[in-house]
């Protein structure tokens, strides 16, 4: 008597699962595309280039390009989930297409005439309430330029400068920032 009751209730899991499942890949193919079309938007507005700072490190667009790749080639080896689940594959195509234009348009640092753009966006004149100069004691020729857009660790972001450079980043720095006291 228990075996036939085990057995009525174990297809209606699986159903279940890929109802909860569905649903939490349609949220994501909603936020990916938001966050698409966001970098597109803010990549159009931010203004001429003033000073191009030197590139930091290339560690995370490395990961990136292999997460890239692995997220493209890794439903090829299932080929009935690659037919049977059309959400997590479009889910996994829109987070392919989001990545792919992150690494494309990864431009190199920049100060410009609306603000700083980095990787991660960009710094606004009017969002930056403070800035500070470090000496880089692994490499004496840069300095750190350590700018401050709130009141939470993400939202600090550290930019590498040579020595050549600091004079110009810290002159526009004054010139477009005003700090009230």
């Amino acid at each position: 008597m228990l075996e036939n009751r085990a057995i009525q209730i174990t297809p209606v899991i699986p159903s279940q699962y890929q109802y909860i499942s569905d649903c939490v890949f349609i949220l994501l193919i909603l936020i990916l595309t938001w966050a698409i079309y966001k970098f597109i938007v803010n990549r159009q507005q931010v203004g001429n280039i003033l000073i191009k700072l030197p590139i930091r490190g290339q560690g995370i667009v490395i990961f990136a390009y292999i997460i890239l790749i692995i997220n493209i080639i890794f439903p090829f080896f299932d080929i009935e989930k690659l037919f049977n689940y059309p959400i997590e594959n479009l889910t996994r195509l829109m987070f392919s297409i989001y990545l792919s234009l992150r690494l494309l348009m990864n431009n190199p640092p920049s100060i410009r005439d609306k603000g700083i753009l980095t990787a991660g966006g960009l710094a606004k004149w009017r969002k930056i309430y403070y800035y500070k100069w470090i000496t880089n004691t692994m490499k004496p020729n840069e300095h750190i330029l350590i700018i401050s857009t709130g009141t939470f660790f993400w939202n600090i972001w550290r930019l590498t400068i040579h020595n050549k450079q600091k004079n110009n980043v810290d002159s526009l720095l004054q010139e477009y920032l005003v700090f009230d006291k």
